[in-house]
């Protein structure tokens, strides 16, 4: 049997213990597995069991294979050799991974399985995370399929910042507009697609609003740094000016407990 796991997102914690009874009873085997990540785009899982390992499936509720989870699996505290793949599918409308890892372990090793899960195509923790596990034994015998407890992604604040933006400049057609360039540090495409952004003046101590937009929501419209750029215009009255007469605001956004700092830069324009 293929091991499949589906995380598609880093940071998940959770445990879980069968029973003491005989195998072939409801609780099965005692088996722990535990399912960390090792950064943003990266998770790993290690699954303890007090008998040899044949195979382990976990299916999980993410696409993150999508473009490649390349995953691979070691064994500590024993001995053993698996072979890992890993597959996107949909089951119905819903996206799920599949790590598909094959091998042997003896008993009371530990597996660990690494895989690289961006998450590109939807974000962490959204919609809520569920799935399912179960292990065969190197006798014949296995843990049936049961539901993985809730867990959670890791709390991550992913950065971005304004690169090339100018606020005031002419136009070639008469007016002014504005260039806005909004970058994602770390590749977290949720922070740039669609992100409301603010253009404001300031007069005298206090910043008005003169222009609400959003970056493009297609994923074609992100550039090779990671970045999205935005051309406008700005309302009658307002044109070139001195330094941090504008500034430009990317307002707050949260994706479960995925965060993307509010970020600010002054620009140059006149405010009327």
């Amino acid at each position: 049997m293929a091991l499949r796991l589906a995380l598609c997102a880093l940071g998940l914690v959770f445990v879980l213990a069968g029973g003491t009874s005989a195998l072939g009873s409801r609780a099965a085997a005692p088996c722990t597995i535990v399912a960390h990540g090792a950064s943003t785009w990266k998770a790993e899982f290690d699954l303890t069991c007090s008998k040899a390992i044949a195979s382990v499936d976990v299916a999980v509720n993410r696409s993150g294979c999508e473009t490649g989870c390349n995953p691979s699996a070691s064994v500590t505290g024993g001995t053993g050799h698996f072979r890992c793949d890993g597959i996107s599918q949909r089951r119905g409308k819903q996206p799920w991974d599949d790590v598909n890892c094959e091998g042997s372990a003896t008993a009371g090793a530990t597996l660990r399985v690494f895989a690289v899960l961006r998450t590109f195509t939807q974000p962490c923790d959204i919609p809520a995370f569920k799935g399912t596990w179960k292990v065969a034994f190197g006798d014949g015998t296995h843990l049936a399929s049961r539901s993985l407890p809730a867990y959670r992604c890791i709390v991550t604040k992913h950065a971005r910042v304004f690169d090339n933006t100018h606020v005031g400049g002419s136009e070639p057609g008469g007016g002014y507009g504005f260039v806005l360039e909004l970058r994602s540090v770390d590749a977290y495409r949720h922070c740039i697609l669609g992100a409301p952004v603010w253009n404001q003046a300031r007069h005298g101590s206090a910043w008005t609003t003169i222009v609400r937009a959003r970056m493009s929501t297609s994923v074609t419209s992100i550039r090779p740094n990671n970045s999205i750029t935005l051309f406008g215009n700005l309302p009658a009255g307002y044109g070139i000016g001195s330094s941090g007469t504008y500034r430009v605001v990317a307002p707050k956004l949260a994706f479960g407990n995925q965060t993307c700092p509010a970020v600010t830069v002054l620009s140059g324009g006149l405010a009327k």
